[in-house]
């Protein structure tokens, strides 16, 4: 149908990694710190491409 799920999660690379696994999604996995500080530009890139995301605070999700 055309739907990307994607996770977000506070946990650290190594849980999101697990957790991903166990529910069959993708590999790419981004950090906050890979898009929050970046350009507009860069920061959709970013978040388009991955299909989960660790070390992510509430503040961070408004970024997204």
């Amino acid at each position: 149908m055309g739907v990307n799920i994607k996770m977000v999660t506070c946990d650290n690379n190594a849980i999101a990694k697990e957790i991903s696994s166990q529910v069959n999604l993708k590999s790419n996995i981004a950090n906050a710190s890979d898009f929050v500080n970046e350009s507009d530009s860069k920061a959709k890139q970013v978040v388009e491409n991955a299909d989960r995301f660790a070390q992510v605070f509430p503040e961070h999700k408004y970024r997204m």
